[in-house]
């Protein structure tokens, strides 16, 4: 069980437990299961205030775009990061620094904040020897509109505590500038 619940439900789509729809409309959308809990951007710190959607930062003179979904409560944070460079549609090699110009990916999450579900909080990333999988099955460059499904096993770093967790049935769906 995470920090954060849905015993205040807060409004339209702030439901950290909750599954997003899978959508490919730019709905600034993300989820996935975190070792068998599903995970949900979400803000319970206002429950007046608006739900947090998915966030992009975008270099198109080194290819590389950055979605991050970001859930906020009175614990902490957690954050998710998918980074791409030179994104296509299909799946995503994983990232490399050897991998010239060519579609490649890799993802970590920050939790910084009281996750059961976890042994360390702290950053993880996806690691090219652990499964990896991560695809674009939409990508509208004229409307902007990214969309993809991803699962990967994931390490702790910068800990003496090894720590793996295991993210799947993950998807995203949001705009970039």
């Amino acid at each position: 069980m995470f920090a954060s619940s849905c015993k205040e439900e807060l409004p339209d789509n702030n439901c950290c437990t909750c599954t997003a729809p899978f959508t490919e409309s730019g709905a600034g959308t993300m989820s996935f299961d975190l070792n068998g809990t599903t995970w949900s951007p979400c803000n319970t710190i206002d429950k007046n205030g608006t739900s947090p959607l998915m966030s992009t930062q975008r270099n198109p003179n080194s290819g590389f775009l950055l979605l991050k979904g970001q859930s906020l409560f009175k614990q902490g944070e957690e954050t998710v990061y998918i980074q791409l460079w030179y994104p296509q549609k299909g799946l995503v090699t994983h990232a490399s620094p050897d991998i010239g110009n060519i579609s490649r990916g890799q993802i970590s999450i920050e939790f910084f904040a009281n996750n059961l579900n976890l042994n360390q909080n702290g950053i993880y990333y996806s690691d090219k020897n652990l499964p990896f999988n991560l695809e674009i099955t939409k990508l509208d460059t004229i409307n902007k509109i990214i969309s993809g499904t991803f699962a990967c096993s994931m390490y702790l770093t910068g800990s003496s505590i090894q720590d793996t967790i295991q993210v799947k049935n993950g998807h995203f769906d949001t705009r970039y500038l």
